[in-house]
């Protein structure tokens, strides 16, 4: 499969000066005008160290469409000299995730590479490249939101899908919708078993202000509780409230998301004393904070709507052609719940 060119030039006129990121899209080229350095011999901020990048993101405005042979252009553009490109770096691309405000790019150059995005921040486009380097169709945020790229695409670089075993390459076997989606979510498990992916963890803080107890989570979460979690491992009634409060701590640390849907969270604390498995659940318009009981028999799930770990599961030994009886032990559920799901996403 032939490669998509790249070439990013710094196109000076007079004492003006800034990048050119232009894109080879089939018969033409797209691109972005980089507001980077501004003034001939000021020190660009285009980097490809993703931590400078990420803390020096650069104004971007998208190009009209342009012939191919802006890709090869350099030198004196006019007779007077006062317009010229130099060529910075050139190579190939792939895309990755493309939505209305996001566009996602792997450049392969011989000074830029890795995982670049131009995103729209309130009113303006930006381009950088990003501390996190994983794939954006990888990540726990994409796939909960039920992000699968079209037909035929991957949405990853060459080196990501390498990573992809063979029987798992919705790409290449055209698998779209709930079935591709499914897919992705069993190749995020398996690569954080394997620390190829990292965990999203995010931060905590339990708290007390007079009687109340308040659970803090990420920046802009808030939650009254009615009982103490380091007490109380049950029934805990969490009420949102508008804004940040003063606590006195009782304890903080880390989030980690097991398993997600729209009325159930299965989370795990990484606290210096609130830890362990919990579920953050709705119920009658309220949620509920529970502590899973380390005893509990989990083939009890046999009767209950499939997460999805046990879809996955059914999944991934459908294709190795496993008995239902089989993946029914692997997937903690009834044979009959394997059957239904294997007809739903033609697997069998």
């Amino acid at each position: 499969m032939e490669k998509n060119r790249f070439v990013l030039q710094e196109h000076s006129r007079g004492q003006s000066s800034h990048i050119d990121l232009r894109l080879e899209e089939g018969d033409h080229l797209i691109g972005f005008t980089l507001d980077d350095p501004g003034s001939v011999g000021n020190k660009k901020r285009l980097s490809n160290n993703s931590e400078k990048s990420s803390k020096n993101k650069i104004l971007a405005h998208l190009k009209n469409i342009q012939p191919k042979e802006f890709l090869t252009l350099k030198g004196n553009l006019t007779k007077d000299e006062t317009s010229r490109l130099k060529i910075l770096d050139r190579g190939s691309y792939k895309t990755g995730v493309v939505k209305d405000n996001f566009l996602e790019l792997f450049l392969q150059g011989k000074n830029y590479n890795g995982r670049f995005v131009v995103s729209k921040l309130k009113e303006d486009w930006f381009f950088w490249k990003p501390i996190k380097q994983e794939p954006k169709v990888l990540s726990s945020e994409s796939i909960e939101k039920g992000f699968v790229p079209l037909q035929g695409k991957s949405a990853l670089s060459k080196e990501w899908e390498d990573l992809i075993p063979p029987e798992l390459r919705w790409w290449e076997k055209n698998w779209t919708g709930t079935r591709a989606l499914i897919t992705l979510k069993e190749i995020r498990k398996s690569l954080l078993k394997r620390n190829v992916l990292k965990k999203d963890l995010i931060q905590f803080s339990l708290g007390k202000n007079k009687e109340q107890i308040i659970l803090g989570i990420g920046m802009n979460h808030y939650f009254e509780l009615n009982g103490n979690p380091l007490i109380k491992k049950e029934n805990i009634k969490a009420i949102k409230k508008l804004g940040s409060v003063q606590v006195e701590t009782l304890d903080n640390g880390k989030i980690e998301v097991i398993e997600k849907s729209e009325d159930l969270k299965f989370i795990k604390f990484w606290g210096q004393k609130l830890r362990g498995f919990w579920t953050l659940k709705k119920k009658d318009n309220e949620l509920i904070l529970e502590k899973i009981k380390e005893k509990s028999n989990p083939k009890k799930l046999q009767n209950t709507p499939l997460s999805d770990e046990q879809i996955g599961t059914i999944v991934r030994q459908s294709l190795e052609k496993k008995f239902p009886s089989e993946i029914a032990d692997k997937a903690l559920c009834s044979k009959q719940s394997v059957i239904y799901w294997q007809n739903k996403l033609g697997l069998r």
